[in-house]
């Protein structure tokens, strides 16, 4: 018996033969050529981790309207590769006018007499204004032969457009103090009524037009009118509508905070444009470009857009 035994284990154990290497067989239809014999298919080599569902190799997971993955397109890896898939997949919600901070902007159209008012000898006058509202004020330079100017007032830091707002801001602060200076002066007449004129975007005036009953409502006495095209003052622009208010000098200042409130609601949504109709009929029609060239843009006698 033991010797047996001892037979059996001197034995020598034959080898198991060799897996034939041979060309990779062709691919038929539904099935993928092999990489090689030396590459270890992924569930092999990584155990641990489960191969995606069949159907889903190589692609994305599906969203929904909501945003959410959807149940069919789920991935059943492991937590980082979804997290992974999920932040590949995110898409950011598209920007809207609504959403994107803007600077509050306001143009009065004011005489050159007037405008010396807000303006002050040597810009004291202008320097208080800023530093007691915190706004920002700044004069254009008027057409050749016009006696309208702008004041552009502006604040310098930038906010999301939302209805409903109460508070002042710098910017409204600055445009109530400086119709104020004008509409309060000393050479005012007694029971005069007054006016404030300022230039609006075409893409406020439908803001404006929605809100102008509630504005002289809440001020009677008020009258609110736009003018647009040839009406214009030359230190418009192409693209500005005019909104006149007047009335009595307290109730005109209520109204031009109200429609303060308005335009800080509808901000501009458009370039600035080029010179006024007026000024176009003027200078007549611009230059032709010579050939090979651009259209040059006109000047209308000096003036340029700001």
């Amino acid at each position: 018996m033991h010797g047996v035994a001892e037979q059996q284990q001197q034995q020598p154990v034959a080898p198991a033969p060799a897996a034939a290497v041979g060309p990779p067989p062709a691919a038929g239809a539904g099935y993928a050529a092999p990489a090689g014999p030396h590459i270890m298919p992924p569930s092999a080599a990584h155990p641990a981790v489960a191969p995606p569902p069949a159907g889903l190799a190589g692609t994305k997971r599906p969203y929904d309207e909501a945003g959410a993955p959807a149940v069919a397109g789920s991935y059943q890896g492991t937590a980082a590769g979804y997290a992974t898939d999920a932040k590949r997949q995110h898409v950011a919600p598209p920007l809207t006018p609504a959403s994107v901070p803007r600077e509050t902007v306001y143009r009065l159209v004011l005489d050159v007499v007037d405008t010396a008012l807000i303006i002050g000898r040597g810009g004291n006058t202008v320097r208080q204004i800023e530093q007691t509202t915190g706004g920002r004020v700044k004069r254009l330079q008027e057409p050749p032969g016009a006696r309208e100017q702008v004041v552009v007032v502006w604040n310098s830091a930038r906010e999301l457009p939302s209805p409903g707002r109460m508070a002042r801001n710098t910017a409204q602060e600055a445009l109530v103090d400086c119709v104020r200076r004008v509409v309060f002066q000393e050479n005012a007449p007694m029971g005069q009524p007054m006016s404030a004129r300022l230039l609006i975007s075409r893409t406020q005036e439908a803001g404006v037009m929605d809100n102008m009953n509630a504005i002289v409502a809440e001020n009677p006495g008020i009258s609110i009118e736009l003018k647009r095209a040839q009406e214009l003052p030359a230190c418009a622009l192409d693209n500005d509508v005019l909104v006149e208010l007047s009335g009595e000098k307290y109730s005109l200042l209520a109204a031009v905070e109200a429609l303060s409130h308005v335009l800080r609601e509808h901000p501009i949504l458009e370039r600035p444009g080029g010179a006024p109709p007026a000024l176009r009929a003027l200078a007549g029609p611009p230059a032709a470009a010579p050939a090979g060239y651009g259209a040059p843009a006109p000047a209308y006698g000096g003036y340029r857009a700001y």
